[in-house]
């Protein structure tokens, strides 16, 4: 608990509120009454307060262990999740910057949710933090994704209307559009374009920020049987960000949050696409920091 300050504290304190000077950040808690008794400070930490809200995308759930047995000849799902989650907002791993999740759990509309449950239980920040990238960044970059093309072609439109039988629908994939064609009991033929945008056709994409800091390495036996550790000319995908459906939520970001470089070189960006029918497509990008 806060200490009262002694007379020669006291005296101290007003000596450098009259002569203008900043106060030693250690007496600041004694000055008044305050429900936490513990602080973390360290050189060029900010004072100022952040307040933003951003949106929390789902990647995944944390979910409490399974309680149920496997009973003889069932099939469990290692993804079926029936059940096992107490609410929407329960033991959630979520990726950022610490200060803007934080604000955005404090002022953003899951505060309502978290409160009517109980409030928090523990928060755990997993290290580095504070680590002064922000102060040190040579340039902050950020990627969004504007349209994605495709021209897929399975199926021929017109064979399949002439065999659609009345009162029956299906699904074909033309041109790179997906139709739903079908036919009502009178006969009547119509056509519905499912993939009404670009983005429509995406599942999921990632960026690899930095795509030539990890190289891929084989290991090759000799003949005398050493073993050795070979550059095969190729780099290791990492996925520093991304951005999916789930069955809960259809959404996509197309911008991705802010990257520092630290350091002046070029750097290329490795932008990933998986579509709706699972292909993968890749693209560099190359950035020049000074």
């Amino acid at each position: 608990m806060p200490q009262p300050l002694s007379p020669q504290d006291q005296e101290r304190l007003i000596a450098l509120i009259k002569a203008g000077q900043p106060l030693p950040k250690e007496d600041l808690y004694k000055l008044a009454p305050d429900e936490e008794d513990v602080f973390l400070f360290w050189n060029g930490r900010s004072e100022e307060v952040t307040r933003a809200v951003l949106p929390f995308h789902h990647i995944e759930h944390i979910d409490e262990p399974r309680r149920e047995t496997k009973a003889e000849g069932s099939n469990f799902s290692m993804f079926d999740v029936k059940g096992r989650q107490r609410s929407g907002w329960h033991n959630k791993l979520i990726w950022g910057d610490n200060k803007l999740i934080l604000s955005s759990l404090a002022h953003g509309p899951l505060r309502q949710q978290i409160e009517a449950e109980g409030g928090l239980k523990l928060v755990y920040i997993d290290p580095p933090f504070a680590v002064g990238a922000e102060k040190d960044a040579r340039a902050f970059v950020t990627v969004t994704l504007e349209d994605f093309v495709t021209n897929y072609t399975q199926d021929d439109l017109e064979t399949v209307e002439a065999d659609l039988k009345k009162g029956k629908s299906t699904v074909v994939m033309d041109g790179g559009q997906i139709i739903k064609v079908s036919m009502d009991k009178r006969g009547i033929q119509d056509r519905e374009i499912l993939t009404k945008s670009w983005h429509d056709w995406i599942d999921y994409w990632s960026v690899d920020f930095d795509y030539d800091s990890k190289k891929e390495l084989i290991r090759v036996q000799g003949d005398d049987g050493s073993v050795e550790e070979q550059w095969t000319g190729n780099y290791v995908f990492e996925n520093e960000w991304q951005s999916f459906r789930t069955r809960q939520d259809r959404s996509l970001e197309f911008t991705t949050s802010e990257r520092a470089y630290l350091a002046p070189g070029t750097y290329r960006i490795m932008v990933k696409v998986v579509d709706i029918l699972g292909v993968d497509t890749s693209q560099l990008l190359e950035v020049v920091v000074k």
